[in-house]
């Protein structure tokens, strides 16, 4: 029995957790969200503001509550590149999702917003973008109304 009881705890030990960060407040500093907090989980609408850039790690996933958006303010930036094999997730926190369950990621007079190697899928606008010029590249839009908005 003891030796059953070490081996289910060095089992337990050997996996990893599963991380979860549920995200409630606009983001008004530089902010990483890394590997280690996905996936990130947006319950509401999300600014970012006061010049701060969100930077976004490779394999990260980002999802959406029913409805939300994540979206700069005048002057800060969201940079999401992902790599080949490790892109980074835009997707719905429903359990069965369906397009049209989030609204967008929103750039507006985003100076330096950059996605490279994102998928966005379920979205109703996914990349919506206002007097802005981002660079996209390499990415993914499905299962949704609108890929790219301008």
């Amino acid at each position: 029995m003891k030796k059953l009881l070490c081996v289910l705890a060095v089992l337990a030990l050997a996996v990893p957790a599963l991380a979860q960060t549920d995200i409630t407040e606009n983001i008004s500093t530089n902010t990483n969200w890394d590997l280690g907090g996905s996936p990130y989980i947006l319950h509401c609408d999300i600014d970012v503001t006061s010049g701060s850039i969100l930077t976004i790690d490779p394999g990260v996933i980002v999802k959406f509550d029913a409805g939300a958006r994540l979206e700069t303010q005048a002057g800060c930036s969201i940079v999401a590149n992902g790599t080949v094999g490790n892109e980074i997730l835009f997707t719905s926190n429903s359990g069965t999702p369906a397009p049209y369950d989030w609204y967008a990621v929103h750039l507006f007079q985003s100076p330096a917003s950059s996605f490279s190697y994102c998928i966005f899928e379920y979205g109703n606008f996914n990349l919506y973008i206002t007097q802005s010029d981002p660079t996209v590249s390499h990415c993914t839009f499905r299962r949704s109304m609108y890929g790219i908005t301008c």
